[in-house]
């Protein structure tokens, strides 16, 4: 038995951006060098730029241009209206970049998250989803075995397993990856920790708190546990397809 994280989520699959609900437009930027983590450092850079003249502007946009390449072309709306405002000085440029990054980080989730729901039935699974503020989670059951899975606004991914008595989570993690991988999403394993427990792991202990599912728990949980990817925005870019808790019939 074991608990799975990965600290990276990378999207090469052109059926990323076609195969899932409304929202799938959108995670047509996550295929074109835009990410999250870009941005969030941009953010952090020009934080510490002056912006007090035509030619420090001009820089600072610059460096916008190489940190998200062709992001007017493949930016999501909600974030393409943001750096438009920064463009015509309505709100400060880092702002609107730091609600970029948000923007990014919650379709990193989410697309991650739209996959796995596609992908866990076709193993075996009936699962049931729950989507909040920066986390997404499933329960997913099989027989006696329960997988669990928390994804955050970044593509970070958390697994667990309960009800299994021997090693066969690892064969279950690796069927996981696998499919992810098939369906456009490759999973970077960070850390697999073996403890041993059918009861499951320190995932498994944090959906135990609580009222609710325990997708609802695991979402409660990451979303009051989540460090943000860049300090709250003035303004901020909020993506389409936020979804509450809901249920798949296998």
């Amino acid at each position: 038995m074991s608990t799975y994280r990965t600290a990276t989520t990378s999207y090469t699959s052109t059926s990323v951006s076609t195969a899932f609900d409304s929202a799938s437009t959108e995670y047509e930027a996550l295929l074109h060098g835009l990410c999250s983590q870009a941005a969030a450092t941009l953010a952090a850079d020009l934080a510490d730029m002056p912006l007090a003249t035509p030619s420090a502007v001009a820089a600072a946009w610059s460096h916008v241009d190489q940190a998200l390449p062709l992001w007017r072309e493949h930016l999501p709306v909600s974030s393409l209206d943001a750096l438009t405002e920064a463009q015509t000085g309505s709100v400060p440029l880092q702002d609107a970049v730091a609600a970029v990054a948000q923007d990014l980080g919650a379709l990193e989730r989410f697309a991650a998250a739209d996959t796995a729901a596609a992908v866990l039935p076709m193993l075996g699974y009936a699962i049931e989803r729950a989507d909040g503020e920066c986390t997404s989670a499933f329960e997913a059951r099989n027989g006696h075995e329960t997988m669990l899975i928390m994804f955050r606004d970044g593509g970070a991914v958390e697994m667990d397993y309960l009800g299994l008595i021997d090693g066969s989570c690892n064969d279950r993690q690796a069927e996981f990856v696998d499919a992810m991988r098939e369906a456009g999403i490759a999973l970077d394993e960070q850390a697999n920790v073996q403890h041993h427990d059918p009861r499951g792991g320190s995932l498994a202990q944090n959906a135990a708190r609580g009222g609710g599912s325990l997708a609802e728990r695991l979402v409660s949980f990451g979303d009051q546990s989540a460090a943000r990817l860049v300090p709250q925005p003035a303004m901020q870019a909020v993506p389409t397809g936020r979804r509450r808790a809901r249920k798949y019939a296998r």
